[in-house]
């Protein structure tokens, strides 16, 4: 998991893709029916939260995303 804060969506996704690419770079082994190397999925979500939402919510947000 990794909490950006006070980073809007655009903010997030540039991270999100950098992430990415250096898992991809690392070509990590791992041989399955979709590819030979590691990959990463990420459910990515942004929130400004309130005094009545739970950390949980953004949680939920990202999973979802997946």
């Amino acid at each position: 998991m990794v909490v950006l804060c006070n980073t809007d969506l655009e903010g997030t996704l540039k991270v999100a893709t950098e992430i990415q690419r250096e898992i991809a770079n690392l070509a990590i082994p791992h041989e399955t029916y979709i590819s030979q190397i590691f990959t990463l999925s990420m459910g990515i979500s942004s929130l400004i939260p309130t005094a009545a939402q739970s950390p949980e919510i953004l949680i939920s947000y990202a999973d979802q995303a997946l």
